[in-house]
């Protein structure tokens, strides 16, 4: 369906809510979503769905804003990902279960209408500052799994959310979940496709080059693309010495590879030395089983989380 027409669509349903019979608003309201659906559906890249999901969500009720924030398993939060009308103040928000009206939505995992959001017990002070009168927010399940919450809401005006809003957006966010679903694996079968062509390449150029800086420099810079992260390094036994000193850096600190040499027990590069275990940290600074001499090497290289996997077999 044309752009055009699923905008004509959801203008529609908006002007129809709170001015036409109820059902006059709902049939505008349930055309809006089946239109908005196809749309999302078709959409693959995660990113981009979800602007258009809270696009279209905040289209479909007459909200002023909304957001949506996502269900993190590691730490155990609702990361903000997509916001519409909001501009970066969401990005501030990380939410524990129960905490403000879509921690509460994500815990009970069922919808809710906050109509005096200023004086309501879920009210957070970032959006009561930025003066959100009411909330409208939904759980975003994938067959009884927690993906998410998207939260609407309403600035400086008379209408609150109804009933008929709050089942306008469930069933929509029903739809809004299978699309993120099929987004998400979309997006993990690219990444394991991507992952197996470089490691055939990697393995090959491995296999065609005699130079082992030069092999060391291509193995670091698979990692650090294989891992999306900001900087690898590769750290050899020193034959002399307990400890490894790094040959080579991809991404940063290039020209001080040996300023600090691994050594056993020391840092998490020197865990991983003792005990050949791989070690991740998110937190580095934070983790109790850093040493904290490092803090100062850590600040000064900007890391936040690192892993480390030991080379070879014990």
């Amino acid at each position: 369906m044309p752009q055009k027409w699923i905008a004509a669509l959801t203008a529609r349903a908006a002007s129809c809510i709170g001015t036409a019979k109820p059902h006059t608003a709902r049939l505008a309201q349930m055309r809006a979503v089946q239109a908005v659906t196809l749309e999302i559906t078709r959409e693959l890249d995660l990113t981009t769905l979800l602007g258009l999901i809270v696009q279209h969500a905040v289209e479909l009720t007459g909200s002023s804003s909304g957001g949506i924030h996502l269900w993190d398993e590691t730490t155990q939060r609702l990361l903000p990902s997509a916001s519409y009308r909001l501009g970066n103040m969401v990005k501030e928000v990380f939410l524990r279960l129960g905490e403000g009206v879509g921690g509460t939505v994500a815990q009970r995992r069922q919808g809710m209408i906050v109509k005096d959001y200023q004086m309501s017990p879920y009210a957070m002070r970032i959006f009561k500052d930025y003066g959100i009168t009411a909330i409208l927010a939904e759980p975003l399940l994938y067959r009884d799994r927690l993906l998410g919450v998207i939260v609407l809401g309403q600035k400086g005006t008379a209408r609150s959310f109804t009933e008929a809003d709050r089942e306008c957006l469930a069933l929509f966010a029903v739809q809004a979940a299978v699309a993120i679903e099929n987004a998400r694996l979309y997006a993990e079968t690219e990444r394991r496709r991507r992952e197996a062509d470089l490691i055939a390449t990697l393995a090959s150029d491995i296999y065609a080059s005699p130079d082992l800086n030069t092999i060391l420099q291509r193995v670091a810079a698979g990692a650090q693309e294989l891992c999306g992260s900001d900087m690898a390094s590769i750290a050899l036994r020193d034959l002399s010495s307990e400890g490894n000193s790094v040959r080579c850096r991809t991404g940063g600190g290039e020209q001080r590879l040996n300023a600090r040499p691994v050594e056993a027990g020391k840092g998490i590069g020197g865990q991983v030395l003792l005990t050949g275990h791989p070690f991740r940290t998110t937190c580095y600074a934070e983790d109790p089983r850093v040493n904290k001499d490092d803090l100062e090497w850590i600040d000064e290289e900007g890391l936040v989380a690192a892993e480390v996997v030991a080379l070879g077999q014990r």
